[in-house]
């Protein structure tokens, strides 16, 4: 298979032309994120009157992704080793620590701001960024099955 065309040349197994697509979405999902996560942590704090630009939006988010990375890295690699698989409990205590209270840290100090509204701006920023989330995800997923599929018909 052609992985920089993403034409089968010749192969039989159609699992490795399904893999193709979601490795594609799930880059496209990342670097969307990357650059649309700023923006609404940017207009959260114009909310909230806080003076702020997109570059320090962007530098506070590409830490906290770059945390996230890290942490997913390092327990993709434990489970991996170690032969386990993560239960949902403990995938939503992880997202606690990382999202809940390093994220809500990262905007405390890198805006010089007190609890209470650093709390509301992360919360604000939390939901901004589900609902876009889903948004996004739903959009990839539909246009990573069409890819699939086409791929798979031709």
């Amino acid at each position: 298979m052609d992985l920089i065309t993403g034409y089968a040349t010749g192969i039989t197994d159609f699992s490795q032309l399904s893999t193709l697509p979601i490795i594609i979405m799930a880059i496209i999902g990342y670097l969307i994120a990357l650059f649309v996560n700023p923006l609404l942590l940017w207009l959260t704090t114009r909310i909230f009157n806080i003076p702020n630009n997109y570059k320090k939006s962007f530098i506070t988010f590409l830490i906290f992704f770059i945390a996230g990375l890290i942490v997913g890295g390092i327990l993709y690699l434990i489970t991996y080793f170690a032969k386990i698989e993560l239960s949902s409990v403990w995938r939503a205590i992880i997202w606690i620590l990382l999202n809940g209270i390093f994220m809500f840290w990262l905007i405390k100090k890198r805006y010089d701001l007190e609890s209470k509204k650093a709390f509301l701006i992360w919360l604000l920023w939390t939901i901004f960024s589900w609902i876009l989330s889903w948004v996004i995800g739903l959009i990839l997923f539909v246009g990573g099955t069409l890819i699939a599929v086409g791929m798979i018909v031709s």
